[in-house]
């Protein structure tokens, strides 16, 4: 499941093109992200020397951010929480441009029952 900060048709663009085996959902407001601990991030944190750096990575791997919806000084997130409600693995952005390991988050979720 993915929880966007925007509209319904923004977390639809999302998932249609990049992540269809996903549920989508989007809250208009920044609550779910802040619920779980999400925060703005600071000046260091959304334009420092490591995050030019990690957008230029991105970049010249043909990937280019396009409209921002939401709040875009929100950093990012990423939950394994089972059907329980129970988080088991948690990843919290330390920049903006950081994410956490496919394999983490796979191997999380795998072991999950």
């Amino acid at each position: 499941m993915s929880i966007g900060i925007g509209q319904p048709k923004h977390a639809e663009r999302v998932c249609v093109g990049k992540a269809p085996n996903l549920i989508c959902l989007s809250d208009a407001t920044t609550g779910t992200h802040e619920r779980y601990g999400l925060r703005q991030g600071t000046l260091g944190q959304l334009a420092a020397p490591r995050v030019l750096a990690a957008a230029g990575r991105a970049m010249a791997r043909g990937n280019f951010q396009t409209q921002v919806t939401g709040d875009p000084k929100m950093l990012a997130g990423a939950f394994v929480i089972d059907t329980q409600s129970i988080v088991h693995h948690v990843f919290y952005s330390a920049h903006a441009g950081d994410h956490p390991a496919v394999a983490d988050l796979v191997s999380a979720a795998g072991s999950l029952r």
